[in-house]
């Protein structure tokens, strides 16, 4: 697995078991690659916040108008 910044992580499974990615991943799309011989499998690994910005307005009730994205 190689995250958004280039860290690399490394480990090896054998016969086709499950396995742990690394727990502490920053906020980020990045990308697992599975290797079997000389095949190889990319996967894109989105981590994203438990939630997303609320502005201050809306957390106090207040109504606003506009788009939200």
């Amino acid at each position: 697995m190689t995250t958004e910044e280039g860290t690399q992580y490394k480990g090896h499974v054998t016969g086709g078991k499950a396995f742990n990615l690394p727990t502490k991943l920053p906020e980020g799309y990045h990308t697992l690659t599975l290797t079997q011989d000389d095949q190889r499998a990319h996967c894109r690994v989105i981590v994203a916040p438990k939630r997303c910005y609320e502005p201050q307005a809306l957390l106090n009730k207040q109504k606003l108008w506009g788009a939200c994205v």
